[in-house]
């Protein structure tokens, strides 16, 4: 099994996984449901997004672990 740290993320799958990530979390946070660990992964993804829209590799590889540990669907 290949983990996160094993594969290479495609910039703009990572972008895409990060917004979405961002709209779930703003979603979740008018429930009021962990609001503080959600703003914490909120501004992390907010960090990495233009990062990874630059090509930084590492950024998209945490990007995709927030996602996974999110629970995201990220293609």
């Amino acid at each position: 099994m290949r983990t996160v740290l094993d594969r290479r993320v495609d910039p703009d799958t990572a972008s895409r996984a990060l917004i979405e990530l961002v709209a779930n979390v703003a979603w979740t946070e008018r429930g009021h449901a962990g609001v503080a660990a959600q703003q914490r992964m909120r501004d992390e993804a907010m960090t990495l997004l233009p990062k990874v829209q630059r090509g930084d590799r590492e950024a998209a590889r945490r990007a995709m672990e927030l996602v996974d540990a999110a629970g995201g669907h990220a293609a």
